[in-house]
């Protein structure tokens, strides 16, 4: 049976086409692909999908199907949320003059003040982790 096994990420898309024996799980799929290794990915951090669908890795395959390697989520969806939030409740203009890239250092003061959205050890691990 044929598989593709797709990745993508900022700057990188990557499409293997694999041929398997019937009876093959995700996890086959993945190792024929050798994507992991080609992408230096860290197989523990990485989800899988079939067609958008979220799988493990031993979920059987059918002829044809795409298998997504998934990247593991930057932040919660719901502390972004409320982290936007609480962005979008300051002044109009403000968030006009960040957008637009003139913000004053009154205005980075306003953004900056307060509790941090996220505690501060997180957010620099965060950003270490992007590069």
């Amino acid at each position: 049976m044929r598989v593709a096994v797709v990745y993508a990420a900022p700057g990188i898309e990557r499409h293997v086409e694999v041929i398997l024996a019937p009876g093959a799980v995700v996890r086959d799929a993945v190792a024929a692909s050798d994507l992991i290794g080609q992408l230096g990915l860290v197989s523990d951090d990485l989800a899988f999908a079939i067609y958008g669908q979220r799988v493990g890795p031993a979920t059987p395959l059918a002829d044809g199907d795409r298998v997504e390697l998934l990247r593991p989520l930057a932040a919660d969806p719901k502390e972004r949320y409320r982290i936007l939030e609480r962005f979008y409740r300051l002044d109009a203009d403000l968030i006009g003059r960040f957008y637009a890239g003139t913000t004053t250092m009154t205005d980075k003061m306003r953004i900056l003040s307060g509790k941090p959205p996220v505690p501060i050890g997180r957010a620099i691990a965060a950003l270490a982790g992007a590069r």
